[in-house]
């Protein structure tokens, strides 16, 4: 059963800033989104979350991988599907970020 207060592994966190990065990016550069693409595909392979928000990051991030383009062209749905899961993934982070700051 997923979990929002599952906590987050090292790798779930590598997966949620690269595909930020992947999400991001506006300016196309080979070789960073190669390295991008590969630091992508080894994060998915440890990550193993219960959490809601890390699957659907996952899931996102395996539809980039699945609808990659060498030439740089990307799919509109993938792209469209990893901003989605960056910001609600981003938006759970910022609110639980906020209680801790209220709690201090």
């Amino acid at each position: 059963m997923a979990d929002i207060q599952t906590p987050m592994t090292p790798a779930d966190h590598v997966l949620a800033h690269c595909l930020t990065v992947l999400a991001c990016s506006v300016i196309y550069d080979a070789k960073r989104e190669a390295m991008h693409l590969d630091i992508l595909r080894n994060a998915l392979t440890k990550s193993d979350s219960g959490n809601p928000f890390v699957r659907r990051l996952s899931e996102a991030g395996r539809m980039l991988l699945a609808t990659h383009d060498p030439d740089g062209r990307r799919d509109p749905g993938a792209c469209l599907e990893s901003r989605a899961a960056v910001c609600a993934w981003a938006e759970w982070r910022l609110g639980l970020a906020i209680e801790k700051e209220a709690a201090q």
